[in-house]
């Protein structure tokens, strides 16, 4: 399972903003549908956040969690002490 927020829709212009609930819950039910918009919105957002530099596992999780500067801000999972327990948690669901 994959978790396309709705933000990923809007930004590479799956939906209409009339439409962007509808589109976006259709696709969440398709995973070919959520990979193509998984992976625009990372395409688009990946150097973008690194300034250029190919992004890391961590940098697109980060762009998940916090958006298209999330790699640029500290998360708060570095703040717990549970740290390697989500970073392991990530890295079972497959590569990035």
């Amino acid at each position: 399972m994959l978790v396309v927020l709705i933000r990923y829709t809007i930004t590479i212009g799956l939906a209409a903003t009339s439409q962007v609930e509808v589109s976006w819950e259709a696709c969440t039910k398709d995973m070919a549908c959520s990979e193509r918009c998984i992976k625009a919105y990372m395409k688009r957002y990946g150097k973008y956040c690194t300034k250029r530099r190919e992004p890391t596992c961590e940098d697109y999780a980060r762009i998940h969690n916090g958006g298209p500067r999330g790699c640029r801000h500290q998360s708060k999972y570095t703040k717990e002490r549970n740290l390697q327990n989500y970073w392991a948690a990530v890295s079972r669901h497959g590569s990035c």
